[in-house]
């Protein structure tokens, strides 16, 4: 299911070698149990006209209502879709969908202006093409 949340139970079934019963069974005990939490739907985002980017940034002097300032800033704007904070390198990694390289600029000096005592540096990557998207390493 992992791979692809939309097979039905009867391929499960079959792939599997169990009743589709027992498929049915078994997922909703997983879904009851919190193991699966929900199903998610895959976009082509340059079919959508948008571009993916990671944006890397170290932070300096934090104070924990900056810090508070910071997440709540990520958490509300509109094109930023993930946000993760990380140990070793850089301390968050944002992800960010975008039309155009400028509107990411324009983010990007959007949060140099509000937190510019708290940015020490940071850098950004343009995703050209996803080969491997999985959510459980089986």
């Amino acid at each position: 299911m992992a791979p692809n949340s939309r097979i039905s139970v009867l391929e499960l079934s079959r792939r599997l070698n169990i009743t589709p019963k027992t498929v049915t069974t078994r997922i909703r005990e997983l879904e009851k149990k919190k193991i699966i939490i929900g199903y998610r739907t895959m976009f082509d985002l340059e079919k959508l006209g948008y571009q993916y980017f990671k944006l890397h940034i170290n932070l300096h002097n934090v104070t924990e209502e900056k810090e508070k300032q910071f997440r709540a800033y990520v958490k509300r704007h509109p094109n930023i879709i993930y946000d993760n904070e990380v140990l070793g390198g850089d301390d968050f990694e944002i992800e960010i969908q975008v039309e155009t390289l400028n509107d990411l600029r324009k983010i990007i000096a959007d949060i140099k202006t509000k937190f510019s005592e708290i940015i020490k540096n940071y850098h950004y990557m343009l995703f050209c093409k996803e080969h491997k998207f999985v959510f459980l390493p089986v």
